[in-house]
């Protein structure tokens, strides 16, 4: 194997692409507003003005568009990876996924005793582990994205021999199916469609994508398109006036839309960056899954010391001042513990393994 040298290596790293990282980051965040936005549903019982209701309305339909991209995202490269180990494969993956995910989960469920007046105790634990929101509700996503990454390497098989004739007609075939499952199943009586987990349908989604030639603008368009859309069946929806769920923040088609165009316009994107913002930006991408685990413990703490009352009448300022003091918090917390402790029994764990 022939040797690459130290400054061919850092020749590689200054002119990274990092437009994926940046998309990480950015979705990271936005699911940090996600959990620090108020409800809609609930801000429009308050004396607040119409136009602080339609900014609300606006930002939660635009800050949803973070979970499923992540899914796309880890599509993107996972399915157009050859397996050529299963066993090299699920543990590196699950490993990455599971020690962090044990470190964070038991520092929120410390913080959830401490605030309920309860005595921690490892069975308590290891029983609050069962349930996929026992301990908090956004760690549902690593009960799913475990479930994912074990059944990966069958669609990577699939995925990676595709050209992009075939993955176009495979999108459409999914396009179809959610028009069909979510629009009209529910007004045809007997009509059964296959149960198949959104999330799974936009991680392959993700795989698919890139075999796909198409320009930015086209993306731009089709991101703009899906946001609008994405509004409007927030309204119907909120306001009830149709007879169905629209689901339009994770199964809707306007989601489906919103997301996929949202990856492409950074998939179609060659962001170079170089130098030390090249390598703060990738160790900052590598950092949101643990950020992600953290945020909401630092939210509960920080909101002890930063009072939200003012969000009534500033709902954008609130959101996005609020997320990025969370965001920041938890980004120091992932570093130290990823130094001290997460990534030393990670490597630990890979190796002995």
């Amino acid at each position: 194997m022939r040797k690459i040298s130290y400054h061919t290596i850092r020749a590689m790293e200054n002119s990274r692409n990092c437009s994926i990282d940046l998309l990480r980051i950015l979705c990271c965040f936005l699911v940090v507003c996600i959990h620090t936005a108020p409800l809609y549903q609930s801000y429009t019982q308050l004396e607040v003005t119409e136009g602080q209701k339609y900014i609300l309305l606006g930002l939660e339909s635009f800050v949803r568009v973070g979970m499923p991209v992540f899914f796309v995202i880890s599509g993107m490269f996972i399915l157009n990876k050859e397996v050529t180990s299963l066993y090299n494969f699920y543990k590196k993956r699950l490993t990455s996924i599971i020690i962090p995910f044990i470190v964070a989960s038991i520092l929120h469920f410390s913080l959830k005793q401490y605030i309920n007046n309860d005595d921690f105790s490892m069975k308590g634990y290891m029983l609050a582990l069962v349930g996929t929101t026992s301990i908090s509700d956004h760690f549902w996503f690593v009960y799913a994205i475990i479930g994912i990454y074990i059944v990966s390497p069958v669609f990577s098989l699939l995925v990676s021999s595709l050209d992009a004739k075939k993955a176009s007609l495979i999108l459409k075939i999914v396009f179809a199916f959610i028009l069909l499952n979510v629009y009209v199943s529910p007004f045809i009586k007997g009509m059964f469609l296959p149960e198949i987990g959104m999330w799974l349908l936009y991680f392959i989604s993700g795989g698919l994508i890139t075999k796909l030639k198409i320009k930015t603008r086209v993306y731009t368009v089709g991101f703009v398109v899906g946001y609008l859309f994405t509004i409007i069946a927030s309204y119907i929806n909120n306001g009830h006036f149709l007879p169905i769920d629209l689901r339009q923040y994770d199964s809707g088609i306007n989601m489906y839309i919103f997301a996929m165009c949202f990856a492409g316009i950074f998939w179609s994107i060659n962001m170079k960056v170089k130098g030390v913002c090249a390598h703060f930006i990738t160790y900052l991408s590598s950092a949101t899954y643990m950020i992600y685990l953290l945020h909401i413990a630092v939210q509960i703490i920080v909101s002890h010391f930063i009072p939200n009352y003012w969000y009534v009448g500033s709902v954008f300022t609130y959101t996005i001042s609020m997320s990025l003091v969370v965001m920041m918090v938890s980004f120091i917390c992932s570093a130290v513990l990823n130094w001290a402790l997460v990534d030393r029994i990670t490597r630990l764990a890979i190796k002995s393994l």
